[in-house]
């Protein structure tokens, strides 16, 4: 299921889109709608990530035995590897907030978008996953242009647009490579 992210995403965000449609804003959604949406979206995103990470243990038991969940996050969380996550995650963290307490909410999703396709364009280096270039130019490009369409586009499309279909646009990169 490596192309759920992508599908998952794109639900969630159709789901809260619709919900928006219908009662015109998050506020005058029935609060039994709102905290079932909230529950349930926790419970997707615990699942989903826990399915994530047995999924990739498993696979990478196939040629070492010895992987385990801990072993994992070591091998990827090198030295190396944080010298370079760790400075894309306080730029995340630091336009978030300058956008948050800016009331520029509008822009959060394409920024991110732009900073996560930079990120994962600089780890192809790293971890020579050639998908993570199909992902990091589709986050990329579609993270500049919602960026200045913005204003036109629903907030709730916008992550559809770089994300749902940049993880998605990532599962048909590595069916392609895979031939």
């Amino acid at each position: 299921m490596p192309w759920g992210g992508g599908i998952l995403l794109t639900l969630i965000s159709g789901w809260y889109y619709l919900l928006l449609n219908q009662y015109g804003s998050w506020p005058q959604v029935p609060e039994a709608l709102k905290i079932g949406t909230n529950w349930g979206l926790m419970v997707i995103g615990v699942t989903f990530a826990w399915v994530k990470v047995a999924v990739i243990v498993g696979q990478l038991k196939q040629t070492r035995k010895d992987m385990t969940v801990l072993r994992l996050f070591k091998e990827v969380y090198t030295p190396q590897a944080l010298t370079i996550i760790i400075p894309f995650v306080a730029a995340m963290v630091a336009v978030s907030a300058f956008l948050i307490t800016r009331e520029q909410t509008l822009y959060l999703v394409p920024a991110l978008s732009i900073l996560v396709g930079l990120t994962c364009i600089a780890y192809v280096n790293i971890f020579y996953v050639k998908e993570l270039v199909v992902t990091g130019d589709w986050l990329l490009a579609t993270g500049i242009i919602t960026l200045f369409t913005a204003e036109i586009i629903h907030p709730l499309l916008v992550p559809i647009i770089t994300f749902g279909l940049g993880f998605i646009a990532m599962y048909v990169a590595n069916r392609i490579l895979e031939r």
